[in-house]
């Protein structure tokens, strides 16, 4: 049995995939799993405040060998890693925002009051 095609329905087919491959021409690079890194120093993020195209992948690395670090979340938002020597995690933002993460470890943080030691922030802005 041989499959034909009326023109119609190869006309839409047509349609179909040149439309979807110009959608997927306009979404910019950035947002198909670009990933940026944070680095955990002894006592400071590094950098402290980053900001990121909605879609890509934050990575925390923690090149010490003897130090532990966490990724604690505050002001609005749930994310908890633990960072033990020579380990790295990483999360896809996909929110819009600002991202505020602590260390437990090396940083405080008392209700009402901004953190201080080590603190960062990621900002999630939308694709230009």
């Amino acid at each position: 049995m041989v499959f034909t095609m009326t023109p119609m329905k190869a006309h839409r087919r047509v349609a179909a995939i040149l439309l979807t491959t110009t959608a997927v021409a306009l979404v910019p690079a950035a947002s198909f799993g670009a990933t940026k890194t944070v680095t955990a120093r002894s006592s400071a993020w590094g950098p402290a405040k980053i900001e990121i195209v909605r879609g890509t992948t934050l990575e925390w690395v923690n090149p010490s060998g003897f130090l532990e670090h966490s990724i604690k979340a505050y002001g609005g938002w749930r994310y908890y890693s633990y960072l033990a020597p020579g380990a790295e995690t990483s999360r896809r933002f996909r929110e819009l925002g600002r991202f505020k993460y602590r260390c437990e470890f090396h940083s405080t943080k008392r209700p009402g009051s901004p953190c201080e030691g080590m603190c960062g922030v990621v900002k999630v802005v939308a694709p230009s």
